[in-house]
């Protein structure tokens, strides 16, 4: 009778033995199948960090081709605009140089009547000739328009035209000795330049010939 009772016992305590071993075995089954899953979940978010990865460099790419395009369509207005700028003050400063060179031959007239007249008779027309003259001069000032009257100095071939070269030992080689014609320039360009005669210093053969 025990002998029954322990068998029976013995199977149930091996029967509950089992049944405690079992859920073991499904639940360590369950992590391997959770990590298969997992892995290629794992690979896709790889491969889209790397697309990701690639589309920043991408956009950083054009990025810095569209910040050069601006800084060059930038540097072009800039200059666009200075080459505007220096137009406009060129028209500006030099609006008048045409009706500046027409006012030449009036002043060249008038000087050349003041020159000319002489006795009581045109002393009414002398005077007005040299009212005429100052007035004219005045504009010229005002609108920087400057004679040229090189008497005296360094031949300039910028501002001079020479007509002639005369020995003149009284003076340096290559100095105006004479204004034929004044020039005149209007600010920094020159209208006209002035006629000059230019000297040269004597022949030194000569002298020692006329000497000897």
């Amino acid at each position: 009778m025990n002998s029954d009772s322990d068998h029976i016992d013995s199977d149930s305590h091996k029967t509950d033995t089992d049944l405690q071993e079992v859920p073991s075995e499904t639940g360590h089954g369950a992590d391997e199948v959770e990590a298969a899953a997992d892995q290629p979940a794992k690979e896709e978010s790889g491969d889209e960090i790397e697309v990701l990865r690639n589309r920043l460099e991408e956009l950083e790419r054009e990025s810095e081709e569209y910040r050069s395009l601006l800084l060059r369509a930038r540097a072009e207005a800039e200059n666009a605009a200075k080459r505007a700028d220096r137009e406009i003050t060129k028209a500006r400063k030099y609006a008048l140089e045409e009706f500046s060179v027409s006012l030449l031959e009036v002043k060249d007239n008038l000087e050349r009547g003041l020159a000319s007249g002489d006795g009581a008779a045109t002393a009414d027309l002398r005077q007005g000739i040299d009212l005429t003259l100052k007035l004219l001069v005045q504009v010229f000032d005002r609108f920087g328009i400057e004679e040229l009257n090189p008497a005296g100095e360094a031949f300039d071939p910028k501002l001079h035209q020479a007509m002639t070269v005369e020995e003149n030992g009284d003076y340096p080689s290559d100095t105006v000795v004479k204004v034929m014609q004044k020039g005149y320039q209007l600010r920094d360009r020159l209208l006209r330049p002035a006629l000059v005669v230019v000297s040269s210093k004597p022949d030194q053969k000569d002298d020692a010939s006329d000497s000897g």
